[in-house]
């Protein structure tokens, strides 16, 4: 039990929501059709902006799939040479984009920094596989609690979301990505949650009231 617990308190890797930089010209159009489609239900419902809000459901999805980075390996030569270069890369000198026909060379320091950050989150979102053999059955209590203190915090600083709202809205993320508590069971989604709930009694708790006290626990001191 006791190297377990180093393991999972030394081993498990979290991204703040601070080194998350969200690319308002290509997120959008790699985010997937779930994430959109969360997104606008949750700034339709609370008014939050849309790009606020797929930020965080972004963000989330990356700082989940990096949770245990010893299982974590990028899987093309070219995405892996990105990798490396960016661990200590010299100062960009020119971009160069080459078809068959036609080359355009970028040679704007900025636009550069910019078009290679965006790889890097890309590259987190999409390109991160397990290393061969089973899966991690769930992410550790250490790593949930991390994910979702940072979007509370957000949420209630930068949004102004009273706590109870903001819980609700981490409820609606975590159910996306079919998040495991400690009890073993799926944070349910609300067709889910309806449907498992369709014969109880009106006065039961609401789906809000469900997520609230799902996601609770793992925001606080």
């Amino acid at each position: 039990m006791g190297k377990q617990s180093e393991r999972s308190s030394q081993r498990d890797y979290f991204k703040p929501l601070k080194n998350f930089r969200y690319n308002p010209y290509i997120h959008p159009y790699t985010a997937s059709n779930k994430q959109t489609v969360l997104a606008q239900k949750l700034n339709k419902s609370y008014g939050i902006p849309l790009g606020n809000i797929l930020r965080l459901i972004i963000y989330t999805d990356v700082a989940l799939s990096l949770s245990d980075e010893s299982e974590l390996q990028l899987y093309h030569s070219d995405l892996k040479q990105i990798a490396d270069f960016e661990k200590e890369h010299d100062a960009f000198e020119k971009l160069i984009f080459a078809g068959k026909r036609k080359t355009i060379e970028i040679k704007n320091p900025f636009l550069i920094e910019r078009v290679f950050m965006s790889m890097i989150n890309i590259i987190d979102s999409h390109s991160i596989i397990r290393r061969k053999g089973q899966q991690k059955d769930r992410t550790s209590s250490l790593v949930l609690k991390k994910v979702a203190t940072e979007l509370y915090n957000d949420l209630c600083t930068e949004e102004k979301f009273s706590p109870w709202r903001a819980l609700c809205i981490i409820g609606y993320i975590f159910a996306l990505y079919k998040v495991k508590l400690d009890d073993g069971e799926f944070i349910l989604s609300e067709e889910e949650y309806d449907l498992k709930n369709k014969d109880r009694k009106p006065e039961y708790e609401t789906y809000l009231q469900y997520l609230s006290s799902k996601i609770k626990p793992f925001v606080g001191e």
